[in-house]
């Protein structure tokens, strides 16, 4: 199983200038990790819960984030 660490998400949120990258997704497609991780994305208090690309889970870790790998 792989894990790919981005600084900004896969490009499909409504966070203004913290967006991420649409190019992220082909990345995504051609190396299938198990799990995303990035950060970059402030949800100003709000939870922030795991999102799926495919088979792979999207985990936004911005503040800090326990994850067992």
């Amino acid at each position: 199983s792989r894990t790919l660490l981005a600084f900004a998400p896969r490009g499909d949120r409504e966070d203004g200038p913290h967006h991420g990258f649409e190019c992220l997704h082909r990345v995504v497609e051609a190396l299938a990790p198990r799990l995303l991780v990035h950060g970059h994305i402030h949800p100003y208090g709000q939870p922030v819960p795991d999102r799926m690309l495919g088979d792979t889970r999207v985990v936004n870790v911005v503040g800090r984030k326990i994850l067992e790998l």
